[in-house]
């Protein structure tokens, strides 16, 4: 998307301008718009390291064009003074993301990032510009059906007063955070009448091509587009209708909002038009006439809401890209343009795939027939771990329930870890992704139960550690590490990936669903903890009591063209859903790697689907990748 050069910049070309948060959406649209216009960008990230990929986008390879500055905790005092240094202008664009219910977390390091960028701003000399990346929902949360007008002075202070209440949804004190931070944004302008200019940019749902959708998958709003794509449309029951606004439009908003003069002390309002999930149906069933999608959603209404201020927005927008908003068929149409391409991607690669699978099947039925001993060296020990397990303990895990626990503790007290006899089927190899068959015995299963039962708690986000039960509304029991029948599947769990250190093995969780409850989509590495990340996870069904749903459902896995080799463990009934549901079978597990040389692996994004009866508990084997001792001492 071409713009044209602002007369007269508040900030001359070929300064450096810093833009936090770089790897996100919104901050790498915004990032590329200012090295389009002739800026330098320094960017900041958590891990520069997993984020490297950037340097090799087109746009921002140019040599002394892009750098990338890692700022791991922007909450803190002074966190970008570093980073700041010989900048003229910051795009802060960092927010807490988690969506998590924990008001005082959440509204607090909203604040704390956007202060601690601006008071670093105010140490540099050479700041000419500050742009604060607010939210629509600073102003308003989308009301469908209700008329009213928003002014350039309204605040939402209604989802503050709600985010302070008991149980608030994460939702809104995600809203509650955008307000109290660009409030304090404004109130210490207010106050300290800094030599350079303050504007915020208010944007509502972002649709559009992410930046690089090979490392950024289609992140935040953009997700919407894909999964209505994918007739995904439980995930987007909640979405209510609202406005949108093209992701490149916002971006251009934060340029205009550096460089423009005459733009001053403003707040953008970034509104381009009122959508719901139905328009986007409409509008992929015209892109699209020969692919077959959901039916309309009932009972949808629009977003009435007028925004006055949005009008000022498109005028800025004219003026550097001859142009005003972006309607939402173009959005729509760049936004899922990948998606046909990616599924002939995947058939090419499922073909692939099938052949390696046909190679390495061969190579393992070769190997069955010899002894331990007689495997070949170049056979990586860690296949060899997986698929012969060491048969130099012949005692094998008591196979019927036991009522005494302390008996089957006695017992592997007495004679030492048994060899559980379970098998292995290698369900996907990019990414590794095993299913394992009578990984638990009964005994041990009835004796998880038996031992979480009395410390059962509300569940926890593991990237933030707070109780979301619109994210995940399960319970969660940890179990004592140095139990001995937990130590022994532990132990199992560290020699199935080639006898990993047990210290690099998490304490056991039990978890518990009952009817209604769930996980939503996420994936299991980040731990808060970006040196130590979860480098792998088992998943083992400890118990399904009368279950009904309940499955573990992979979003980008490809079904093995339904195989019927499978179906006994997949659901091969249900052809609506994009991915792969796992049904919850007692004593099996499931394991993945989470981590490719030190990066998250997205194509492992898996949920707990709602549990429709029963009671359904699991257990959720995780290990590191150092050992994990000294800081949980």
């Amino acid at each position: 998307m071409g713009i044209n050069a602002i007369p007269n910049p508040a900030i001359p070309p070929g300064s450096l301008i810093l833009v936090t948060g770089v790897n996100g959406l919104i901050a790498s649209h915004v990032a590329e718009q200012c090295l389009n216009a002739g800026y330098r960008v320094r960017g900041t990230t958590r891990d520069a390291k997993k984020h490297a990929w950037m340097k090799n986008v087109e746009s921002f390879s140019k040599p002394g064009a892009f750098e990338l500055f890692e700022v791991k905790d922007m909450t803190k005092d002074g966190a970008f003074d570093e980073a700041v240094k010989g900048c003229a202008g910051v795009a802060h664009v960092a927010s807490n993301m988690t969506f998590s219910n924990n008001y005082e977390e959440i509204v607090g390091d909203a604040v704390k990032g956007a202060m601690s960028a601006l008071k670093s701003a105010s140490k540099e000399p050479g700041i000419k510009r500050f742009v604060l990346t607010s939210s629509s929902t600073a102003t308003t949360m989308p009301k469908p059906g209700k008329e009213f007008i928003v002014h350039k002075d309204t605040w939402n202070d209604e989802a503050i007063k709600l985010a302070k209440g008991k149980d608030p949804d994460g939702f809104t004190v995600y809203a509650a955070s955008k307000t109290q931070a660009e409030r304090q944004v404004w109130d210490w302008v207010k106050e300290n009448k800094p030599s350079f200019v303050v504007n915020a940019v208010l944007p509502n749902a972002n649709l559009g091509q992410p930046l690089d959708v090979k490392n950024q998958g289609h992140p935040s709003t953009t997700l919407w587009v894909k999964q209505v794509f994918d007739g995904d449309l439980d995930q987007l029951r909640g979405v209510p209708p609202q406005y949108f606004v093209h992701v490149q439009d916002t971006a251009i908003l934060h340029y205009v909002a550096l460089a423009n003069p005459d733009v001053q002390n403003e707040r953008l309002f970034a509104f381009a038009a009122p959508f719901n999930l139905n328009d986007i149906l409409g509008i992929l069933r015209e892109l699209y006439p020969d692919r077959k999608f959901a039916q309309d959603l009932p009972g949808l209404e629009k977003d009435l809401s007028v925004i006055e201020p949005a009008r000022r927005a498109e005028k800025l927008l004219e003026e550097v890209k001859g142009s005003g908003w972006t309607s939402l068929k173009d959005s729509v149409q760049l936004n899922s343009k990948d998606l046909l391409s990616s599924m002939a991607g995947q058939q090419k690669s499922g073909l692939a795939g099938s052949l390696l699978f046909s190679c390495l099947i061969a190579v393992l039925a070769f190997v069955a027939g010899m002894k331990k001993e007689q495997i070949p060296d170049y056979l990586p020990s860690s296949l060899s771990t997986k698929f012969f397990p060491n048969t130099t303990n012949t005692t094998n895990a008591p196979d019927t329930p036991n009522s005494q626990n302390v008996s089957l503790a006695a017992q592997y007290d007495e004679k030492g870890c048994p060899t559980q006899p379970y098998s292995v089927q290698i369900f996907s190899l990019d990414p590794l992704v095993i299913y394992i068959r009578n990984f638990l015995s009964p005994a041990e299963r009835d004796y998880l139960k038996s031992l979480a039962e009395p410390d059962f708690a509300p569940s926890t986000v593991s990237s933030d550690y707070s109780k979301d039960p619109g994210i995940r509304s399960s319970s969660t029991a940890f179990l004592d590490s140095g139990d001995t029948v937990t130590e022994c599947i532990s132990r199992r769990a560290a020699k199935f990936q080639g006898h990993l250190p047990l210290s690099r093995v998490e304490p056991l969780q039990v978890v518990r669903y009952l009817p209604g409850e769930s996980y939503k989509f996420h994936n299991d590495w980040d731990v808060g903890d970006e040196g130590n990340m979860r480098t792998s996870t088992f998943f083992a069904y400890v118990g399904c009591e009368g279950c009904v749903g309940g499955s573990t459902r992979f979003y980008y896995l490809d079904r093995n063209g339904t195989s019927k080799r499978w179906c006994d463990v997949v659901d091969c009934k249900e052809n609506s859903l994009k991915g792969v549901k796992f049904l919850p079978i007692e004593g099996n597990a499931i394991f993945w790697e989470n981590l490719e040389d030190g990066v998250g692996i997205e194509e492992v994004l898996h949920a707990g689907t709602a549990l429709e009866e029963g009671i359904k508990y699991g257990l959720n084997i995780w290990t590191r990748e150092k050992e994990i001792e000294e800081e949980d001492s």
